[in-house]
């Protein structure tokens, strides 16, 4: 069990822990009690929900199959066992976004993303998610790997979605086509902080263009 867990638990009422159980029984002959506490997205919050949304819609559109690997879920990722052997699999010292890190190497190598019809369940946790804009020790290891405007700028496009973002809002990046042009104005750019001033700056002078202050 993660660390604080067993303690947040007993803190729980009988009523409470009943409602927030997944038993076996459900899944057999009441799958309707799991499906209405469901919600679309792999964690619970109005962000990661619109990341999700995006996401798919980026993949059922293929309008940018050259930046698709950044759509890759965590949660229901299916690949060739072939492909994912000779690919060498995930990342080990890579411990958030490694699936990401994982789908552009898988198409770096030829393979292409594609959204699945139909519907998955990911039991998820309530509270304690790791996120990537604050636990951001991937971000060295990811770029290390592929120095390329597109990684730079995740975290840009990410803090794009939160409404309190510090962004300036020229600055912000809303889809998965805005983030592949982004990264074709940012080429040649060296490094990561440097790419990521280069977007700033694009951005604001753009909006200086546009009549904005």
């Amino acid at each position: 069990a993660r660390s604080g867990e067993a303690a947040r638990v007993a803190r729980m009422g009988a009523g409470e822990i009943a409602r927030s159980l997944v038993t076996l029984d459900q899944i057999k002959s009441d799958f309707g009690r799991i499906e209405g506490r469901a919600q679309p997205g792999i964690y619970p919050g109005a962000g990661p929900r619109r990341l999700f949304e995006l996401e798919m819609e980026a993949l059922w559109a293929q309008e940018v199959p050259e930046i698709l690997w950044v759509a890759a879920s965590g949660s229901n990722q299916s690949v060739a066992r072939h492909d994912f052997l000779e690919s060498g699999g995930f990342h080990a010292d890579i411990t958030i976004n490694e699936h990401r890190e994982l789908a552009l190497r898988l198409c770096e190598a030829g393979l292409s993303m594609w959204a699945c019809a139909g519907r998955t369940y990911h039991l998820t946790h309530r509270v304690g998610w790791r996120d990537p804009l604050l636990d951001t020790g991937w971000e060295d290891i990811f770029f290390d790997l592929h120095p390329r405007p597109e990684v730079a700028l995740l975290s840009v496009f990410w803090d794009s979605l939160n409404e309190q973002s510090a962004l300036p809002p020229e600055a912000r990046i809303h889809t998965l086509a805005d983030l592949a042009a982004a990264a074709d104005a940012c080429r040649g750019a060296q490094g990561r902080d440097m790419i990521r001033q280069r977007h700033m700056d694009l951005a604001a002078a753009a909006s200086r263009k546009d009549g904005h202050p």
